[in-house]
């Protein structure tokens, strides 16, 4: 992985990287980064013999631009956002497409959200956007509890959709004496 992890951040990948970089850096859309994540899951997927090797290449630039991207926003509860919220898959999708999904699926839900960015980092097994600073910077914060969000689960037995709560600061005053969120 790190001899890749080269190859695609030399100097010779810049004409290509740099300009996607700039591109998406200018739209501070926050959901770039679940987007390029899970385009990385999907071109980690491909069995082909003869495209596998550049779906591995691209799935390496998505991780190399979802990395990038992500230290724009230095704000500990944005970057929780980004990282932690759990996007609908189908948002802006065309009609035909919802359509496609209802005929495939009886109970079809278009607002159906299928997972967060740091769940798709796990899943495709990108290290170094784990690794990176601004992702370690929510995980502690994560881990210490000075972060809380409700963690979401589309294939739970018993869904508790209905208690979402935003991600927030911890503020122990406030807090009730058992916290089931925290």
């Amino acid at each position: 992985m790190s001899r890749d992890w080269n190859l695609a951040t030399h100097a010779g990948s810049d004409h290509l990287r740099r300009p996607l970089e700039e591109k998406y850096a200018k739209l501070k859309n926050k959901s770039t980064v679940f987007c390029f994540l899970l385009n990385r899951v999907y071109f980690n997927r491909d069995q082909n013999f003869a495209t596998a090797s550049l779906s591995k290449s691209r799935a390496i630039l998505c991780e190399l631009l979802a990395t990038r991207t992500i230290r724009q926003w230095q704000n500990l509860i944005e970057l929780s956002n980004i990282l932690i919220t759990s996007w609908p898959v189908f948002s802006g999708c065309s009609d035909e497409v919802l359509q496609k999904g209802r005929e495939l699926q009886n109970e079809f839900d278009e607002r159906e959200r299928v997972g967060n960015a740091m769940e798709m980092a796990i899943i495709s097994d990108a290290k170094i956007f784990v690794k990176s600073a601004p992702c370690q910077k929510v995980i502690s914060a994560i881990w210490s509890g000075s972060i809380v969000y409700t963690a979401e689960s589309a294939h739970s037995l018993i869904r508790d959709s209905y208690k979402r709560a935003p991600i927030h600061y911890y503020d122990p005053r406030k807090a009730p004496l058992l916290d089931h969120y925290r």
